[in-house]
């Protein structure tokens, strides 16, 4: 009595294994090819989809004319740091320090981070309100970005944001405040500003 299964002599026969890529450089066509597929994905994407620094090149009515509009989910952080959701829509407005008056108003859907507003709301300003001295823009942390500073800088102004840790790395030589610090520790203290260089001095 055989008590094992009788095997079939048609087995599936067994593949070789397949061969690590190599690793290092691309070839010269495949590197083409792969340039052309990342420039044929960057041109599809739209206005919103691009990374802040690339948002500043844009005129004001190219970013308004694409700002989205759909309902969407949206987070935020209260003032005890705690998350809230809500689904609809973002509102985004200049209001002058002075007067409380609002000086532009956006609306977007609700997942567009204050961030990425930040650029059409400044460039709207110097379009809407030519004439308009502005000599500081006063913006909390959610604001923290090379882009947005260099958009107030276009507009002739100067930022003042609060700073955010998790966008920035700890500077070498200086403490908490920015302020140079000498070899052994002492902080420097703030003396003026260079208008000429653009640069802060310390004693």
């Amino acid at each position: 009595m055989n008590f094992f299964p009788e095997v079939s002599q048609e087995e599936t026969p067994i593949s070789e294994p397949e061969k690590p890529k190599k690793r290092g450089r691309k070839k010269k066509e495949e590197r083409e090819q792969w340039l052309k597929e990342q420039a044929e994905l960057e041109a599809a994407k739209t206005i919103f989809e691009k990374t802040l620094d690339q948002l500043v090149d844009y005129s004001y009515e190219e970013i308004e004319a694409e700002i989205p509009l759909d309902p969407s989910w949206g987070t935020k952080k209260n003032t005890d740091n705690k998350k809230f959701f809500w689904y609809g829509y973002r509102g985004h407005l200049a209001v002058d320090c002075e007067s409380q008056y609002i000086l532009l108003a956006l609306f977007s859907s609700a997942h567009v981070n204050d961030g990425k507003m930040s650029i059409p709301l400044l460039k709207g300003l110097a379009k809407r309100h030519p004439y308009l001295n502005i000599e500081y823009v006063l913006a909390d942390a959610g604001y923290d970005f090379k882009a947005v500073y260099k958009q107030i800088k276009r507009i002739g102004a100067r930022p003042l944001i609060d700073y955010n840790r998790k966008n920035e790395a700890e500077i070498e030589g200086k403490d908490k405040y920015f302020r140079p610090v000498c070899k052994e520790g002492h902080s420097y203290v703030y003396d003026s500003f260079d208008e000429k260089y653009e640069s802060l001095k310390y004693t």
